[in-house]
């Protein structure tokens, strides 16, 4: 039986009705989302989990996102654009080559400081958002920027010549297997991840040298 609450003068039993309004809804979804993906996985993330966990109605996620896919979608494409920041804050360097090398280990580093998130970006699930424009554009935005430096090293001389896209999609292919072997936990416990990188960019960097020793 419900009874008035004397502190309140609210029916004791009923649940009060969580509000719409958020000043940041999207940024809060994006930014839980990210939290629950390291927390939990992908599997176990709900859209009703999400609106409980910032205190707002149930269908408040609805207003930015139609289903939890394109939640999926907008974090991948989250992660991008923090991974290409990352990338390009990090090319620091004297000459082309370090600046090249530095951004590799920016992206392994994020990788391996994001694992859940990288997952999502580049497993199964990121596969079923890749029609997504917006998320298609900043992927290849982030790829741009290792062709570009490619491009910039064989203008240099310091990059064999050839085609930068496909040597571009090598050195992805090295930095990438990296970065999974890391977070996945496939190499050995007493392998220093430091090191670990930089033999990785040593053997990397004496395949694409322009002079072979």
């Amino acid at each position: 039986m419900l009874t008035m609450s004397t502190s309140s003068g609210k029916l004791a039993g009923m649940s009060e009705a969580r509000p719409y309004h958020h000043p940041h809804l999207r940024e809060a979804l994006l930014a839980e989302t990210a939290v629950l993906l390291a927390e939990r996985g992908v599997e176990n993330i709900t859209m009703r989990g999400l609106a409980e966990r910032i205190g707002v109605s149930r269908t408040a996620p609805y207003r930015h996102f139609p289903d939890k896919a394109s939640l999926l979608t907008a974090v991948a494409e989250d992660g991008f654009q923090r991974l290409r920041r990352q990338m390009s804050e990090a090319a620091r360097g004297d000459t082309s080559l370090q600046k090249f090398f530095c951004m590799g280990e920016a992206y392994i580093h994020f990788a391996v400081a994001n694992p859940t998130h990288y997952r999502l970006m580049f497993g199964p699930e990121g596969i079923q958002c890749a029609g997504n424009p917006a998320l298609t554009a900043v992927a290849d935005d982030t790829f741009a920027l290792l062709q570009n430096a490619i491009e910039r090293c064989q203008q240099e001389g310091s990059i064999k010549p050839g085609d930068p896209c496909l040597l571009a999609y090598a050195t992805w292919a090295m930095v990438h297997g990296t970065a999974s072997l890391l977070i996945d936990r496939q190499t050995h416990d007493d392998i220093d991840v430091e090191t670990f990188i930089q033999i990785t960019y040593q053997t990397l960097a004496h395949g694409l040298a322009a002079y072979q020793v």
